[in-house]
Order: C-alpha cells, then sequence, then structure tokens
C-alpha cells in the first residue's frame, strides 16, 4: 500500500447522478406514486449514499466470476 502510483494506472471510477424524482416530474415524468406503491423510496435513499473509491476499485480488482452448470453466474470478490 505504500506505493505511490499515479491516478492513470487505476481505473476510472464514474460517479453517476442521483435519480431526482421532482426533476423527473417537473420535466413532466412522475413517477413517485409507482416508485412509493411499489416501496422504493428506501431504494433510493440508498443510492444517494457516499461511493467509497477506493473499496469499488478493490473489489473489481479482486473480483472473479464463479459459474456452476446448475446456477447463473455469480460474481464474487475478496
Amino acid at each position: 500500500m505504500g506505493e505511490n502510483k499515479s491516478n492513470s494506472q487505476y481505473p476510472k471510477i464514474v460517479k453517476e447522478n442521483i435519480i431526482s424524482l421532482e426533476e423527473l416530474k417537473d420535466q413532466g415524468c412522475n413517477l413517485q406514486a409507482s416508485v412509493m406503491r411499489q416501496g422504493w423510496e428506501n431504494y433510493f435513499k440508498i443510492l444517494d449514499g457516499p461511493i467509497y473509491d477506493n473499496l469499488v476499485r478493490e473489489f473489481w480488482k479482486n473480483a472473479r466470476i464463479k459459474s456452476k452448470a446448475s446456477k447463473a453466474p455469480e460474481i464474487k470478490s475478496t
């Protein structure tokens, strides 16, 4: 961990914009009633949390695809 690496050696993490139901409503696409009916309000709140770049990089650096004939492939990371 003590190595000095330039940022160009790391994959770039793209931080997406948060979905704003209010902005969508202002643009004529009111999804709020549908989101509430399906109980997704808390899911959208979770998406608005912080992003820990180092953890994201570490996860994908160690990620492997595991597949078994009887199951769908899974992404595993240590």
